[in-house]
């Protein structure tokens, strides 16, 4: 069966652990797909952190499907786990929060959190959950703007390598183009980036991650990398120069 239209249910340290939700999955009849997760620009640039190397995907229809699934498989023996688990050190309204969000927590919290509130002879407030869920909904459903790293990054690399360019700076010009051009290069990723980049919401749906004004940063950074690495290009042909990461500066 194609993949094409899977997109990432839930991501994994290992592929074991993938594995073992992929088979509840499939015999529920839930189509699931295992793959690498690739290389992100933000893991390494951005300062967003990535633990998870492995992506377990399924199709976006089948989003709610799994998730109650997985919810009604997962079996909790509240006299076994650890009593040092985070979740024990939660008020109510804090184990609320898992079980309004079992996307974010996972079906084991969300499991052992409805244990522990029964543990404590609470009842779980369903209005509550709901609030919590409409005000997740929200949060998640709003697009992201840039932060002034973003911006830096975006603009800065390209900035340079332009002023570079007009002063006829030969230390500075040699420096990026001894480097491939990375400058430049960063820039038109940034942009593509920022302009391209969706997001998988819990009911399957995609996104645009950044709203509209990041996105026009998105393309101005992406033109201005474009004319910086097309300058210093024609610089180095008119320079005769070859690539060589060992250029002298």
């Amino acid at each position: 069966m194609a993949t094409d239209n899977y997109l990432t249910f839930q991501e994994f340290e290992n592929r074991e652990d993938a594995e073992k939700i992929a088979l509840v999955l499939e015999e529920n009849h839930i189509p699931v797909s295992i793959e690498k997760t690739p290389d992100l620009l933000d893991n390494v640039i951005i300062g967003r952190q990535y633990n998870n190397y492995v992506q377990l995907r399924i199709p976006a229809d089948c989003f709610a499907d799994a998730q109650k699934i997985l919810i009604e498989n997962t079996k909790v023996d509240l006299d076994s786990v650890d009593r040092n688990y985070m979740l024990f050190a939660l008020n109510n309204e804090e184990l609320l929060d898992v079980i309004a969000k079992p996307d974010q927590w996972g079906a084991y919290n969300y499991n052992l959190a409805k244990l522990i509130l029964e543990e404590r002879n609470t009842h779980v407030d369903n209005k509550k959950v709901d609030e919590i869920k409409l005000e997740y909904k929200k949060e998640i459903y709003e697009p992201r703007s840039l932060n002034t790293t973003w911006l830096v990054l975006g603009y800065g690399f390209s900035i340079l390598s332009l002023i570079a360019v007009f002063t006829n700076n030969i230390r500075a010009l040699l420096f990026v183009y001894g480097f491939d051009l990375l400058p430049g290069v960063l820039g038109i990723i940034l942009g593509l980036y920022v302009i391209n980049t969706k997001r998988t919401l819990p009911d399957g749906s995609q996104m645009l991650s950044f709203n509209d004004a990041a996105r026009k940063h998105g393309w101005f950074m992406l033109v201005l990398a474009a004319i910086a690495v097309a300058l210093i290009l024609a610089w180095a042909f008119i320079k005769d120069l070859r690539f060589d990461l060992h250029t002298p500066f």
